[in-house]
């Protein structure tokens, strides 16, 4: 086994020739510039292209929500979870996905910042137990049929087994 090459070390090597205990001497650039950034907390700047893709995302919110407000003849916008009217700021919902699709007018819809806040971060029981579950479930396969789909499977992963079933009984 290799020797850490600090002197007068005989530790086992860990990585890049050094022990654990003697690691932080290492010299590589890629390490010095990890070191540097955790100790100041500073987060890299964003770059050009991604600042450019936020731009251009809330450029389509924005055009987004004239065009729902110009179809309702009360300018209002409903809640695409709840159906309920959104009254303040709109959180949007990306049905399939913030990665290629964040730019993609067709699965952007508008929600009230709660509910959307609900569908992401409660328990699915919780979640199948809201007035409106089902009627959303009905606007969803209007909306985007794979997202319905995507949907129905999650239901089915959160369904728990039947308790009353004893595995251990049937195969005895």
């Amino acid at each position: 086994m290799k020797k850490c090459k600090a002197n007068g070390c005989n530790n086992d090597v860990f990585s890049h020739l050094y022990c654990r205990a003697h690691q932080w001497i290492r010299t590589d650039d890629k390490y010095k510039k990890y070191k540097e950034l955790k100790k100041s907390g500073k987060i890299p700047p964003k770059s050009k292209k991604r600042i450019g893709e936020e731009g251009r995302y809330v450029t389509i919110c924005k055009e987004l929500e004239i065009e729902l407000r110009s179809q309702d003849k009360d300018g209002k916008i409903y809640c695409f979870f709840s159906g309920e009217e959104i009254v303040g700021a709109i959180s949007w919902h990306h049905l399939r996905g913030r990665g290629v699709n964040l730019k993609d007018r067709r699965y952007l819809v508008p929600t009230i910042n709660d509910n959307h806040l609900d569908y992401h971060f409660m328990s699915y029981d919780k979640f199948k137990k809201k007035v409106w579950y089902e009627d959303w479930l009905t606007r969803l396969k209007e909306k985007d049929e794979e997202s319905y789909k995507k949907e129905l499977r999650r239901a089915d992963k959160a369904t728990p087994l039947n308790p009353m079933l004893n595995f251990k009984e049937d195969y005895e």
